[in-house]
């Protein structure tokens, strides 16, 4: 009996101090990103154009020549792969912060499944399913973006898109030269193409 009201006694002790927000569930505590990388992410997706000139072509050696967006010649969208795409949902709209965050939040869901780049190294090893991106990409945004759960379920979709792209785009750019050389390279470019290709 003793056993029983003490646990009772604990429960709602629990449920008061949630309720007073002394402390929040888990699941809704923001997670401890690495300040170093998240400069180098919020740097890469604000870069300007970086247009150089060869054999009379033009080539933008920043992040916009994959990207586009603000200051480039194409709007916000994925020109890395074919078939490229601007993003069309209210995704593009949201503030280049809270889109690195998602980022660097779907690079260690991504890491924590065994789909990153070192991992994929190994024998045998795969990009992680876009269901399962899908299914964290909503958890996400449903707290990040409040307009997000009033939208009809196409335009869900397309946001949940737009963002697995761009934050695999966004965050694999930002760490070219740093983990890894032409590998590197050549896995960021087919961890987009696999996404492109479950597109809605």
């Amino acid at each position: 009996m003793k056993r029983a009201l003490t646990a009772l006694a604990i429960i709602s002790a629990t449920q008061g101090a949630y309720a007073q927000g002394f402390f929040q569930p888990i699941e809704s505590q923001a997670p401890q990103r690495n300040s170093q990388v998240m400069t180098e992410l919020i740097s890469a997706a604000s870069a300007a154009p970086k247009i150089v000139n060869d054999s009379g072509r033009e080539w933008d050696l920043s992040i916009t020549g994959i990207r586009g967006g603000k200051g480039a010649k194409r709007p916000l969208g994925q020109y890395l792969v074919e078939p490229h795409m601007e993003f069309r949902s209210e995704y593009k709209d949201q503030p280049v912060e809270t889109m690195c965050q998602f980022a660097y939040d779907l690079h260690e869901f991504i890491a924590a499944k065994g789909g990153d780049y070192h991992t994929a190294m190994k024998p045998g090893s795969d990009f992680v399913p876009y269901e399962k991106q899908k299914e964290f990409a909503i958890s996400w945004w449903r707290k990040a973006y409040p307009k997000y759960k009033d939208m009809s379920g196409m335009f869900k979709d397309w946001f949940i898109n737009d963002a697995l792209i761009d934050a695999t785009n966004l965050y694999n750019w930002s760490r070219r030269g740093k983990d890894g050389g032409a590998d590197y390279v050549s896995w960021a470019d087919a961890a987009v193409s696999a996404l492109m290709k479950k597109k809605p």
